[in-house]
């Protein structure tokens, strides 16, 4: 599915596609139709050059571009009305993101061990919280957005530092 080394049927991946229907995922190539099918996952949150993220009824998995799992985390059930948890994969592969919905926790696991890296809480000025995580900027660092005015952070993972770019 994924661009790389690896491709499904030898499409690159923005000549794929998810398809998710019931309890199993399919990525699909548009231009031969070749298809992989990965079992039990009901949404995939993330394809890029890293990999898959994919959620099953009980499983955060990160899939590498054969379908195969990398890490799998269980899913953290959240009240009705919190934010669901987010998820990102590093276009590497070499590291994942979860940013836990109602505490706006950011998380950082290593796909290839599974360890959780860091865990920080971005603390906006004023009032202001954590209102998505964005994914990686070309010059490498996280992005994140404020939930009350809006801007676009850079987030330091090991330490939870914010910092905005010069223009």
């Amino acid at each position: 599915m994924l661009s790389g080394a690896l491709l499904v049927n030898g499409e690159p991946f923005p000549q794929a596609a998810p398809y998710v229907s019931g309890d199993d995922a399919q990525v699909i190539g548009t231009t031969t139709w070749a298809t992989m099918s990965i079992p039990g996952v009901r949404r995939v949150h993330d394809p890029n050059a890293g990999g898959i993220v994919a959620t099953t009824a009980s499983r955060v998995l990160v899939l590498d571009h054969r379908g195969e799992t990398r890490m799998s985390l269980p899913i953290r059930k959240s009240g009705d009305g919190d934010p669901e948890d987010a998820y990102h994969l590093r276009p590497d592969g070499d590291r994942f993101v979860v940013i836990r919905g109602p505490e706006g926790r950011v998380e950082t696991f290593d796909p290839a061990t599974g360890e959780r890296l860091h865990g920080v809480v971005p603390v906006f000025a004023g009032d202001d919280f954590l209102g998505a995580g964005l994914g990686w900027s070309e010059q490498g660092p996280f992005l994140v957005r404020s939930a009350l005015n809006e801007r676009v952070h850079f987030l330091e993972l090991a330490t939870g530092r914010l910092w905005r770019r010069d223009r």
